[in-house]
């Protein structure tokens, strides 16, 4: 005797469909978290990638001021402070190697820039990072063991350490550069 086909009720179709349907919102909500996310993720790059170029930048500048003859100043640029470096380095661009002069401020459009110049006089303004709203350093200067906003062009000592703050948008941003060679290092006295 031949089997009778089974065929499915509307009871099973719609049971099924219910499924498929809780199957593909779960689905569609975890697609939604993981784009979500990935745009958080863009955004975090977007926002941290500047500044740890920044530092990048400073510290290869920084490091290069414990070679001879080098030296670092503070005065004002555009009636704004300014960071300014004399140092040697080591460029793709070859006006730019050998001894330089560079400056670290921010111009009128909230802009962090540092410029560089040449021997030949030739000048390369770098965009560091957008939308500053406040931009202040200081130096730390060992034989009085304070931190210092000043730092003359006729000082021959290198700070120990230089401290950048800046605030960007809403958010801070916190820097410290050593700038000691490892011949000289920072020693701290404690007092009892």
């Amino acid at each position: 005797m031949p089997k009778k086909k089974h065929s499915l009720t509307l009871l099973e179709v719609l049971i099924g469909l219910v499924l498929m349907g809780i199957i593909v919102s779960f689905l569609f909500s975890l697609l939604r978290q993981t784009l979500e996310k990935k745009q958080e993720i863009t955004q975090l790059k977007q926002k941290i990638f500047p500044c740890e170029m920044m530092r990048l930048k400073m510290n290869q500048i920084v490091s290069s001021l414990s070679k001879n003859e080098s030296s670092i100043y503070t005065d004002s640029y555009e009636d704004h402070p300014a960071l300014f470096f004399f140092y040697e380095n080591k460029d793709k661009e070859v006006n730019f190697c050998g001894k330089i002069h560079s400056m670290l401020y921010v111009n009128k459009n909230q802009q962090l820039v540092l410029s560089t110049f040449s021997k030949q006089d030739s000048k390369r303004n770098e965009l560091l990072l957008d939308n500053i709203h406040a931009f202040t350093f200081e130096l730390f200067d060992q034989t009085k063991a304070i931190w210092e906003s000043k730092w003359p062009k006729t000082q021959a000592q290198l700070p120990e350490m230089v401290r950048l703050h800046l605030k960007i948008a809403q958010d801070s941003y916190d820097l410290v550069l050593f700038v000691t060679d490892q011949k000289n290092p920072i020693t701290y006295g404690v007092k009892s």
